[in-house]
């Protein structure tokens, strides 16, 4: 590993001192190899969830950034905006707009003729 923590760092020498001829150095080896390896457990532990929560966070927030978002609404809006006025070009161009008026609800709807009764 080439950037061990700190908590691996004293592991590492205390697994060294385990094996080593002095028994008071391997007593104390013993005694405090145990410590060391729950405390690198423990950080490790918490790492990973705080890496998992990370995760989670991301998945829950927005897809992009508030920028992104912001320039992919303006792009639609850029489109739906090019769009209209291309059709109202197109109406223009055919005399369908602004010489004369569209009669709105009356065309191409029928009125009924004669009473409700004559119907039936």
């Amino acid at each position: 590993m080439k950037c061990p923590t700190l908590a691996g760092q004293q592991i590492r020498q205390w697994f060294i001192q385990l094996f080593d001829d002095d028994q008071a150095q391997c007593q104390k080896a013993r005694q405090e190899l145990p410590q060391w390896i729950a405390k690198e457990k423990s950080d490790v532990l918490e790492d990973r969830e705080l890496y998992h929560r990370e995760v989670a966070l991301r998945r829950f927030d927005a897809p992009s950034a508030p920028e992104e978002q912001v320039a992919a609404k303006e792009a639609a809006l850029e489109r739906q905006i090019a769009e209209q006025t291309r059709l109202l070009l197109q109406l223009k161009s055919k005399g369908l707009f602004g010489h004369r008026r569209l009669e709105g609800g009356e065309q191409g709807q029928t009125k009924p003729s004669g009473d409700a009764k004559s119907m039936t």
